[in-house]
């Protein structure tokens, strides 16, 4: 009997004959063992950036927007089996993705590549995965046989600053300290990243000074 009185596991009717002798009629039970499907939501969220004062078109709504929240979710699933008596659920399978496709009608085993707005001058940035030609790189879904965890994707916009080391004449030593110590920390503040051209090594003009100059 389960604990609410009723029978557990298999039900039936069995009849039992009594006679003028005592008898006896063993009834096995079981637990009843459900299977079904247990499913979860991955969710990527992509927060793009526009540089201060631009903006980019949104590629739905075609308004124009300075950031922008892009939810990404995917879904997985496995086998799981339920004892009905104890209510104790077990795995009976592996995570799988479970998020059809609408285009190419394959299951979505990764977070897709997103192309990204471009502008110029500036170059995007990312704290997971990588940006090639203006996409960021996809992503699993599902790791070490468990769904990854809900994660957030940053992409912020960095001033592309070309700039020209030259040699500095001996006469302007301090100001070639200010300007070597100076520039790297407001560039530092500034979330700026610095291009260094210079002439090959071996032409180089011998100096024991240098400075950095904005082109």
């Amino acid at each position: 009997m389960g604990a609410d009185g009723k029978p557990a596991g298999n039900i039936g009717t069995v009849t039992i004959n009594f006679g003028m002798k005592d008898s006896s009629q063993n009834i096995p039970v079981t637990h009843n063992i459900v299977k079904s499907y247990e499913y979860k939501d991955v969710t990527e969220t992509i927060n793009i950036t526009a540089p201060e004062g631009g903006d980019f078109v949104d590629n739905q709504t075609k308004e124009h927007k300075s950031s922008e929240i892009i939810p990404v979710k995917l879904q997985v699933a496995r086998l799981v089996t339920t004892d009905e008596f104890t209510g104790e659920v077990t795995p009976a399978g592996d995570w799988k993705a479970n998020t059809v496709d609408d285009s190419t009608k394959q299951l979505l085993t990764e977070f897709p590549e997103r192309s990204l707005p471009t502008f110029k001058g500036y170059t995007p940035q990312t704290d997971k995965g990588t940006i090639t030609d203006g996409k960021l790189s996809s992503f699993p879904l599902i790791k070490n046989g468990q769904p990854v965890q809900d994660f957030l994707v940053q992409i912020p916009r960095l001033l592309q600053l070309h700039v020209q080391l030259l040699p500095l004449p001996a006469t302007h030593q301090t100001s070639a300290l200010m300007v070597n110590h100076l520039l790297p920390v407001h560039l530092l503040t500034s979330l700026l990243t610095v291009k260094l051209y210079q002439m090959d090594n071996r032409s180089m003009p011998k100096a024991k000074f240098w400075m950095l100059r904005v082109k």
